[in-house]
């Protein structure tokens, strides 16, 4: 599932960016994972994984400070102001850690009992899950026990702590800049077909 939506991702992107097709873009992306794999051995997937992640993270800071600073968004504060007063879209407080129980309980299972049910789900899966976490483990120098923890640890803290919140702020300057679904097929002039077609 992981490596599905992250191909679609990049089909999406490749598509947007250069133009491409679906199938140009797997083929493209497979022949360099192949190539460079096979090249750079169980070290250097470590090594650049550290890179690709000190470049994603420059990227999400600064598409969270370029969406903050949008007119529609007004800056942190307006960002803060806007979502956190009941009449603001959808009159809903974004910014409630839990949503109002009191008027609808079938939310409680979107929030709690899904999520929850996807993750137990997802750690069934032994391949997927104990790969994130092996290939930094045994990519460590030399398989030495302190510094396979440490960079279990540091995946940890990065992946879970770090990462989130710029896209957290780009997601809500994106419910103030696009408040209905329409407004980003509009802006985007995105076909309403599903994705996969």
């Amino acid at each position: 599932m992981i490596m599905a939506s992250v191909n679609l991702a990049a089909c999406k992107i490749a598509g947007i960016l250069f133009g491409l097709d679906r199938w140009q873009t797997l083929l493209a992306v497979g022949v360099l994972n192949v190539v460079f794999a096979t090249h750079s051995g169980l070290w250097g997937v470590l090594v650049i994984d550290m890179i690709q992640f000190f470049i994603k993270m420059t990227a999400v800071i600064a598409a969270a400070y370029f969406a903050v600073q949008l007119p529609q968004v007004g800056g942190l504060s307006g960002l803060v102001d806007k979502l956190s007063t009941v009449s603001g879209p959808g009159g809903i407080n974004y910014l409630n850690m839990l949503p109002d129980f009191t008027s609808n309980w079938d939310i409680a299972i979107a929030v709690f009992i899904m999520p929850i049910a996807v993750q137990w789900w997802r750690s069934g899966i032994p391949a997927q899950n104990r790969g994130r976490k092996l290939h930094r483990t045994e990519d460590a120098r030399l398989q030495i026990r302190k510094d396979a923890l440490g960079a279990v640890l540091f995946f940890n803290i990065a992946h879970y702590v770090l990462r989130p919140w710029p896209w957290i702020l780009v997601g809500l300057a994106s419910i103030l800049v696009y408040p209905q679904l329409s407004d980003i097929q509009t802006a985007f002039r995105i076909s309403t077909r599903p994705c996969w077609a």
